[in-house]
């Protein structure tokens, strides 16, 4: 999937008669604007299959929802103010930046890259 071209997470996103505003991204982490609510997904990046007959390209696409409390999160107003939820939401969307850039650095040394051969 390395050198895969995935095309690009829509904005807006729109299923059914639901509407996904991206509101901030960053890498693969995305804050989007859903309703009343905020999102802050991982964003999964999807290899082109065949579904049904059907080719479907590679994309990036929303998590699903067992991956919900690990690669997406919900804030809303529910006891707070739609702004107080904003906040939470941005800072979760900060928290998990940095968490995913960790993990992309663990698994770069894991595979030798950023390692110097000395001879």
């Amino acid at each position: 999937m390395e050198n895969t071209i995935f095309k690009p997470f829509p904005n807006p996103y729109i299923k059914g008669k639901q509407v996904w505003k991206t509101i901030q991204r960053i890498d693969n982490v995305v804050l989007l604007e859903v309703d009343n609510s905020w999102e802050v997904c991982v964003l999964v990046q999807a290899p082109a299959t065949v579904i049904m007959g059907n080719s479907v390209e590679a994309k990036e696409r929303l998590p699903s929802s067992e991956s919900w409390g690990k690669s997406g999160w919900t804030f809303s107003g529910a006891g707070i103010s739609k702004e107080e939820a904003f906040e939470k939401a941005q800072e979760k969307l900060h928290e998990i930046v940095e968490r995913e850039r960790a993990k992309k650095e663990e698994k770069e040394l894991d595979n030798g890259e950023n390692c110097s051969r000395v001879p």
